[in-house]
């Protein structure tokens, strides 16, 4: 059995243990595990990995992750230098789900500092997953004419800064919601800023004192029952 057919199998024998029996191995499109490699395990598509300007090598390390291992790219002010991946598959045309896991590194919520983690570029618009300085962990999404908006708002999430955090967005004509440790933080039905993939997608890891691990993308938006299942199926008290 290859490596991936067994992540296949974990996966999906985790995620079918709780509620999400609607959720198949042909919903997920793009998987990042970071087991020593910025590759990803699964893609739908041919995926190209570009650097940011000043990128390099000894930019990033493999550690310890959510899951075997993680992936952290060190800052390196004045610039920054994202990991980027090119794929106009990632997610449906208009629709789709983001997740992932978050550990920060030497910072906890309330540091009056921004954390960026992923940012995701659209034909139209882009939306990018942080944490505000003053503590607020949100969806800041922009699109034409220089329009903005926010989805979701946890602000006491961090803690102390030592544990993991699962981060997950979800969106489709009409419906944006935000995800925090598999519970529901924000959602959005009236001015959207819309998302566009049917010519383009770049998902960007922001280089930043934090391990990102499990990134995964799916063609459609996820429930919230799936969500937390989801959330379930990868919590490792690590």
């Amino acid at each position: 059995m290859t490596r991936k057919i067994i992540y296949l199998v974990l996966f999906f024998l985790l995620i079918s243990s709780g509620k999400a029996f609607s959720l198949s191995e042909n919903n997920l499109l793009f998987y990042l595990p970071f087991q020593k490699t910025l590759k990803p395990l699964i893609s739908k598509g041919k995926t190209e990995i570009q650097f940011g300007p000043g990128q390099q090598s000894q930019n990033f390390k493999f550690v310890k992750g959510k899951r075997g291992f993680g992936l952290e790219i060190i800052p390196h002010p004045p610039y920054n230098n994202p990991i980027n991946y090119l794929n106009k598959n990632m997610f449906s045309p208009h629709e789709g789900t983001i997740a992932f896991w978050i550990k920060p590194v030497g910072w906890k919520g309330g540091d009056s500092t921004n954390h960026y983690f992923v940012t995701v570029y659209g034909a139209t618009a882009y939306f990018m997953i942080y944490k505000f300085y003053p503590g607020d962990t949100w969806v800041y999404l922009a699109g034409p004419g220089g329009k903005t908006t926010v989805v979701g708002n946890s602000n006491s999430v961090w803690g102390n800064g030592k544990k993991w955090v699962f981060l997950a967005f979800t969106f489709k004509p009409g419906e944006q919601c935000f995800y925090v440790n598999g519970k529901l933080s924000g959602k959005s039905t009236t001015d959207l800023i819309e998302q566009d993939f049917s010519k383009s997608c770049q998902l960007s890891i922001d280089e930043g004192s934090q391990i990102i691990d499990e990134i995964m993308t799916f063609d459609r938006a996820l429930t919230e029952t799936e969500i937390e299942a989801l959330y379930k199926s990868n919590y490792i008290r690590n």
